[in-house]
């Protein structure tokens, strides 16, 4: 029998036709893999592209619920027609409560601005002045406005307030969302109207635009602790006070004739312009108060240099914690401007006007009835200039 020698290795190769079957299985793996991976991914885009398609769409639903975003800006109003707008200019001016989103306004006029003659005539309304029983207003006295804006209507479906001639049996007549379930692209029935908080700067600059046909270029509404901070940022302003102010650091008695004005400080400004007797009358006497705490700031605002005004008072002002409430997107240097123009114009031509009217007694409360046509000559007077006459 034959036998191998011991030191001669086996043979242990494989046969030709075996590595070509293997190198077949292999190629026809490599095929199958991309093919499957190939499904896989086509699967995992289908997935993606779906779940990302409801995904956004939930989103965009889920988001434009949250914003509620309106087609046109509630506090949309009437202002200076265009051609008038390098003459005149309007601009209310209010004082709110201690808590300034609960309490009456302590101080609201209108400024007429007349810049081609140079002048200023201010409109002063006491906090009981009437607004009337009509369904225009949440409240009956025009200091109440500012803590009690009047609902508005709103439509779920549009997702916007609704204006009063799109309304038809309490639904949006108008309201066209597409129904996004049909093929058709049918539009969704009307949807009843609901109602949402309204706008505080809206209703009250409603009250000069609608009740007494002004209009209205800006706003400034000054919190309590912004007007000390303005009068400070100042440098406190001349005042001859008529009642004795106490505050902590000083006491500022009320100055004899020879005397000369105190020098106020912001927080005694705020005391001055605050106290108040009781009754209609009490009121009017407080206006003069603010009109002479008013009229010193303007007097320190027309001496500074406007970059010094901008930098030292306005900016720190605005960008403190309790900014001047303006007109969305005022900007610094338009308030500036404003401040400049204002405080430009002399003494001598700044008029104040307590609204025409009288006290009227309804059981235990005490209105201010406005004079219907004497406010009509007071405006068409002082405060229309070059529009036609109201």
């Amino acid at each position: 029998m034959p036998t191998t020698p011991s030191n001669q290795k086996p043979d242990n190769r494989k046969p030709a036709g075996s590595k070509a079957k293997a190198k077949k299985r292999k190629k026809t793996g490599r095929i199958i893999m991309t093919v499957l991976m190939l499904l896989l991914l086509i699967a995992s885009a289908v997935f993606v592209y779906f779940v990302g398609k409801y995904a956004l769409e939930w989103f965009r639903q889920f988001t434009a619920e949250e914003k509620d975003i309106p087609d046109f800006a509630i506090t949309s109003h009437d202002t200076t027609p265009l051609k008038n707008r390098d003459k005149v200019a309007y601009y209310v001016v209010g004082l709110m409560g201690e808590d300034k989103d609960n309490d009456r306004l302590e101080m609201l006029s209108l400024l007429c601005v007349d810049k081609a003659a140079g002048r200023l005539s201010i409109l002063q309304l006491p906090q009981d002045t009437w607004l009337g029983e009509e369904d225009r207003w949440a409240v009956n006295i025009v200091s109440d406005i500012w803590a009690n804006p009047k609902e508005i209507d709103w439509c779920d479906t549009c997702r916007r307030r609704v204006r009063p001639n799109e309304i038809e049996d309490d639904m949006h007549i108008a309201c066209k969302e597409l129904d996004t379930s049909s093929t058709t692209g049918s539009s969704l029935p009307p949807t009843p109207i609901s109602k949402r908080t309204g706008s505080a700067t809206s209703d009250l600059i409603a009250v000069f635009n609608d009740q007494y046909a002004m209009p209205v270029d800006n706003y400034f509404i000054i919190e309590q602790p912004a007007l000390v901070k303005l009068v400070n940022l100042c440098g406190g302003v001349d005042i001859r006070n008529d009642i004795k102010l106490e505050t902590e650091d000083v006491v500022y008695e009320v100055p004899k004739e020879d005397e000369p004005a105190n020098i106020i400080d912001g927080n005694a400004a705020l005391q001055y312009v605050l106290t108040r007797e009781e009754g209609i009358g009490g009121d009017i006497k407080r206006m003069e108060r603010f009109q002479q705490v008013f009229t010193a700031i303007l007097q320190q605002m027309a001496l500074a240099q406007e970059e010094d005004l901008r930098t030292e008072v306005i900016q720190p002002l605005m960008n403190g914690s309790t900014p001047v409430r303006v007109e969305i997107d005022t900007e610094v240097k338009t308030i500036v401007e404003i401040a400049k123009e204002i405080a430009r114009i002399p003494l001598e031509k700044a008029t104040a006007f307590v609204i025409p009217g009288y006290p009227v007694k309804s059981g235990q409360d005490t209105w201010y009835s406005v004079a219907k046509v004497e406010l009509l000559e007071l405006l068409n007077s002082d405060f229309n200039p070059y529009n036609n006459p109201l």
